[in-house]
């Protein structure tokens, strides 16, 4: 089905795990030049809240340095593109969905309900 073979390393964070204190640990596995893409689905706790956005602005900051790097970030996800608005930081990612859902059912190879629609 597929032309190529992708390899990629699937990063997950439960929601006991989200926020600041674990930034750091997600940040070691987008060093800069050792990622080709990125997808970001979802921030990375409650960024409305100032006491809460550190994790997600951290990590957005982070991912701005990994497109000036040559990585390709696309983002996925209305809340998420909600905090790089927030942050100033939307122009600064190659590309930027608010269909965090279908984005992932799409990349995962699935069929979109609306485009089966449409194809008939």
């Amino acid at each position: 089905m597929y032309k190529h073979q992708i390899k990629f390393r699937v990063l997950y964070s439960d929601t006991d795990k989200m926020g600041y204190m674990y930034y750091g640990q997600y940040a070691k596995y987008l060093e800069m030049g050792r990622v080709e893409t990125i997808l970001w689905n979802g921030p990375m706790g409650v960024f409305e809240s100032k006491a809460f956005e550190n994790g997600t602005r951290e990590i957005a900051i982070h991912l701005v340095s990994c497109v000036a790097s040559g990585a390709k970030v696309i983002v996925g996800g209305g809340d998420t593109a909600a905090a790089l608005e927030k942050f100033g930081l939307m122009k600064d990612m190659t590309h930027v969905s608010t269909g965090g859902g279908a984005s992932l059912e799409l990349l995962s190879g699935n069929a979109l309900p609306a485009v089966n629609a449409l194809e008939k």
